[in-house]
């Protein structure tokens, strides 16, 4: 499976190369589920135990023991390892508001044989896992999870957009343990965030997230609100089911139930962010920033993320990224973002 995803013969594929080394991609690991559920005629593959086992041998273990029914319920680690080579200062990204992390999969080939690249990704995707209630559960969570992987500072965290405030408190909550954060990223996302959690009810989610998947249209998560929001949420599912290229739904592999309950997840995240009141500081904040999802870049800038100041003891900057808030991570501004990235990477000394 792994040489036809790569167009190469079996014998050039070593039971200990890694997928992601191999040039694998987010949509190569939904093409990698898909094939292999299939060849082995299991009903699921979680996204996250391939994320988790990307090496040849470490993935057929795993599906041995899916296959032999041995395979018990693992604890939650909000830790996604996608890339594990080089020396240089581990980065860790906080998942933005749709709690997943394959977003961060094309980022992070950009780092391989530089430095590890660790995603944190939101709990309640997996069987009998239950949401975050908190910001500071969650916060928690992530900081211990850094610490298990990355003992000794110094530390690099960013988060994307709702993760970036998250990234924030955990930047903050290391530094609480005496530990030094270099840098701390925030992506297209500024300090306040209460009253746009307030603003975004089930349907507002639910079509933010369908157009995240590109199931819709942007034009379409803006115009079907008022149409929808008054339909019971099985009906408000079936007209964005119908709305969504055929081929990406299989791409995805989503069902209706899958998405609402990754609707479901989005909201807990949103319930989290509502009663968000930033406070106290790091020792810098590095912004980057985007067109928005709403009015100027320049007022996006201005009034929204340049209050950031207030909550970093050093000079912060502010980086202007290609893209637009739900693009900046796409295939045609990674490699423009990463550039930009790195070389914040570089100037905090990391």
């Amino acid at each position: 499976i792994y040489a036809g995803i790569f167009n190469l013969a079996e014998s050039d594929i070593s039971a200990s190369d890694n997928f992601f080394e191999l040039g694998g991609t987010s949509i190569d690991v939904i093409r990698l589920k898909r094939e292999a559920e299939a060849h082995f005629d299991l009903p699921e593959i979680p996204i996250i135990q391939i994320l988790k086992h990307p090496i040849v041998s470490s993935l057929a273990n795993y599906v041995d023991a899916l296959r032999n029914k041995d395979s018990t319920q693992q604890e939650y680690d909000p830790i996604v390892p996608l890339q594990l080579t080089g020396k240089k200062t581990p980065i860790f990204f906080v998942h933005p508001g749709v709690g997943e992390v394959l977003i961060f999969v094309n980022l992070a080939k950009y780092f391989q044989n530089e430095r590890p690249f660790y995603a944190l990704r939101a709990r309640g995707f997996e069987p009998g896992q239950p949401m975050f209630t908190s910001m500071d559960e969650m916060v928690t969570c992530y900081a211990a999870a850094v610490k298990r992987t990355q003992p000794v500072g110094p530390y690099a965290i960013a988060g994307y957009s709702y993760g970036g405030v998250v990234a924030f408190e955990v930047a903050k909550r290391l530094e609480a343990m005496g530990d030094e954060v270099k840098l701390t990223g925030l992506v297209n996302i500024p300090p306040h965030i209460a009253d746009r959690m307030h603003e975004i009810d089930y349907t507002g989610g639910m079509l933010n997230l369908s157009y995240f998947l590109g199931l819709i249209s942007k034009n379409d998560a803006n115009d079907l609100h008022p149409t929808l929001k008054s339909l019971p949420v099985q009906e408000q599912l079936e007209i964005v089911w119908k709305l969504a290229p055929p081929e990406r739904i299989i791409e995805l592999q989503l069902t209706t139930a899958k998405l609402d309950h990754w609707v479901a997840i989005a909201r807990s995240l949103i319930e989290c962010g509502k009663e968000y009141v930033p406070s106290g500081s790091v020792s810098s904040v590095d912004v980057f920033y985007a067109i928005p999802l709403r009015g100027s870049k320049s007022d996006w800038l201005n009034n929204q993320l340049k209050p950031w100041a207030g909550f970093s003891r050093g000079e912060p900057t502010y980086t202007d990224v290609p893209g637009q808030h739900y693009t900046l991570m796409d295939f045609d501004h990674v490699p423009q973002f990463q550039k930009i990235f790195r070389s914040r990477l570089e100037a905090r000394g990391l």
